[in-house]
């Protein structure tokens, strides 16, 4: 079985206690990046729009660590927030959110009613609040099962017949073996009638 890469590691482990994480046998490397990535995690849910540079300067300090792998643990951090890629769509929606929220405090505080409106209006419309449930459903993020054709039964948990071809070639020679032609006879509904008694047998 194949070992988890990096990736897996730290979702696997992103939020165990200090004493869990020691003793899950991961390397001491391995897990002082399970507790930067968490941190990295964490600051991007509470404050998404935190720019990378303030996240890296934050990290190195704390860390003691250089600035291309605190770029590879923001980038892993990200990956893990709902396991979209930093680019995804997904990723740029919660941020956009987080705009949104943020323009609309603005627009409060500067009490503009229009503004207001407007920023409800684009948060409603991009998170398709004026659509029915079924109507939103993601059917483009359904991935398609992939199925591999086989002619191994236990994949289904039945256990392989043994010779089961040769079984087959006799049970076709012992069935289909005995079938002959045979010749048929047109027969017309006169012939029928013909020989079908008119009258009821009697009891006597």
């Amino acid at each position: 079985m194949p070992k988890p890469n990096t990736s897996e590691i730290c979702r696997i482990h992103l939020f165990d206690d200090v004493e869990k994480l020691q003793n899950a046998g991961l390397s001491f490397q391995l897990q002082e990046k399970v507790k930067r990535i968490r941190a990295i995690y964490t600051i991007y849910i509470q404050y998404p729009l935190k720019k990378e540079k303030e996240i890296c300067d934050m990290m190195m300090l704390q860390f003691k660590i250089d600035r291309s792998t605190v770029y590879e643990d923001i980038k892993l951090a990200k990956q893990l927030i709902g396991d979209f890629a930093t680019s995804s769509k997904p990723w740029h929606r919660f941020k956009l959110n987080a705009m949104l929220d943020k323009a609309y405090d603005m627009a409060v505080k500067k009490q503009n009613p229009i503004a207001v409106s407007m920023v409800a209006d684009k948060y409603g419309k991009y998170n398709q609040l004026d659509k029915e449930e079924s109507e939103r459903y993601p059917w483009e993020e359904i991935a398609v099962q992939q199925f591999e054709i086989t002619s191994d039964p236990t994949v289904i948990g039945i256990q392989p017949v043994p010779n089961i071809k040769e079984k087959i070639a006799k049970m076709k020679d012992k069935y289909f073996g005995e079938i002959q032609d045979i010749e048929y006879v047109d027969v017309t509904i006169e012939d029928i009638f013909k020989n079908t008694p008119t009258e009821l047998p009697s009891n006597e």
